[in-house]
């Protein structure tokens, strides 16, 4: 709360003694501490949470932050992606209603699971594609997992 009154930017400060200050070590999002120990404002395109001016580390909602700071468009259909390291390319964490994340990283479209039922979220579960949420088109409108009305 201290923190906050000094640098209304800032979530989390030290009390340095020596110096009589105190002193930013987090930042809400969009802003970073500087060496002095104040909140600037990250200066990168679609960035959340950067480590400098210059250097993103977390993207807003539909953006993946690359090695190289910058962040850049989600795969197609992907609401929150992130860059692995280990496929040297962007993967998608979580999709858009409608799709769902493959065992590459990628967000397919669900399945109709039947004729009547529109799946709205769906996950892959040992190699087969599951309807977690949809809408039955006659008797009710909407069902969970097990397939049951709400």
């Amino acid at each position: 709360a201290i923190c906050s009154l000094t640098d209304p930017n800032c979530n989390g400060c030290q009390y340095l003694k020596n110096i009589n200050e105190f002193k930013c070590l987090k930042c809400r999002d969009y802003y970073f501490p500087n060496e002095d120990g104040i909140c600037e404002r990250c200066e990168m395109e679609n960035c959340k949470k950067c480590s400098n001016k210059n250097f993103c580390l977390e993207c807003e909602e539909g953006y993946t932050a690359y090695p190289d700071g910058i962040c850049h468009s989600n795969i197609e259909n992907c609401k929150i992606g992130i860059y692995s390291k280990e496929k040297n390319s962007p993967i998608c964490i979580e999709c858009n209603n409608y799709y769902y994340v493959d065992s590459d990283g990628l967000c397919k479209e669900c399945e109709k699971p039947h004729m009547f039922v529109s799946c709205h979220k769906c996950h892959l579960d040992n190699g087969k594609v599951k309807c977690d949420e949809g809408t039955l088109y006659f008797g009710c409108s909407n069902f969970s997992k097990l397939g049951s009305c709400r």
